[in-house]
């Protein structure tokens, strides 16, 4: 009896052992895709555009914004270049911005512009570094420290009455550094958030028609703070559908003057790895 019993025990013993693997070949993989070597992402959405007039306080308590601002609305283009890699961020982005529909903005009322004020902005930026954590403290967190250069181009203008137009167009050379953490434990699913700090190099030209000099021209300096989320859903292993959230706020102070700005986007797009 112990003989045959052993026999057979042994024999599913030795099926279940060939067994496993196969079976485990036929699981889907639901972890991480490996990044690509190279993605492109383009996208589209709605922007806004907010600038205010800045006064240094006379008691030396630092910059206070007006509670006016003029506001403008409009639609966003971005494409991006990304070769980052598990280590190594470098990516490389090019966007344009028009807004329209501007109005006046007080803590009271909002009233509308003409309809010729607006703006269009164009910008050129590059980001390169280093992830020095990966998979902190969970599986698929990762944390890394660049710099972030840019070129940008800002032309607004504005009506008053009762026909003057006033035109500026400001372009920025910027540098800052950048703290950028993602999320990539799933394979449906990844998280990215961006923080970036630095300063501006201005060069502005105002012309103004009403003005005894009608064209203007200063050098300045200034501040910029970004902030960059982005969600990508994996469609298959080469194309993500993304969504993505820009805020940022910029300070400048030229030829006496000082101002404040400050820009938001919505972004829906796609993106193809390779």
């Amino acid at each position: 009896m112990n003989g045959p019993l052993v026999k057979t025990v042994a024999l599913l013993l030795c099926a279940l052992m060939t067994a496993v693997p196969g079976s485990a070949q036929d699981t889907p993989d639901t972890s991480a895709p490996a990044l690509s070597r190279v993605t492109w992402r383009l996208a589209a959405g709605k922007g806004s555009l907010w600038m205010r007039d800045v006064a240094r306080s006379r008691l030396g308590q630092g910059v206070d914004a007006s509670p006016v601002s003029w506001e403008a609305r409009g639609v966003a283009f971005t494409a991006e270049r990304d070769r980052s890699s598990a280590r190594r961020l470098h990516r490389f982005q090019v966007s344009f911005e028009q807004a329209g529909d501007a109005v006046f903005r007080t803590p009271l009322a909002t009233s509308a512009r003409p309809a010729g004020d607006g703006g269009v902005r164009l910008a050129l930026s590059t980001e390169h570094g280093r992830y020095p954590f990966v998979d902190l403290g969970v599986s698929g967190l990762d944390v890394g420290f660049g710099l972030q250069a840019s070129a940008e181009f800002t032309s607004v203008t504005q009506h008053h009455d009762p026909a003057i137009e006033a035109r500026e167009s400001e372009t920025n050379l910027t540098t800052g550094v950048a703290v950028t953490a993602r999320f990539r434990r799933w394979w449906l699913l990844q998280i990215e958030a961006s923080w970036v700090n630095g300063g501006a190099l201005v060069r502005t030209t105002t012309r103004h028609s009403a003005a005894v000099e009608e064209t203007a021209r200063a050098w300045g300096v200034g501040w910029l703070t970004d902030l960059t989320m982005r969600v990508d859903a994996r469609v298959s292993t080469s194309v993500t559908i993304l969504a993505s959230y820009f805020e940022s706020g910029r300070g400048r102070f030229v030829s006496h003057g000082a101002s404040a700005s400050g820009r938001r986007r919505w972004m829906v797009g796609v993106s193809y790895g390779r």
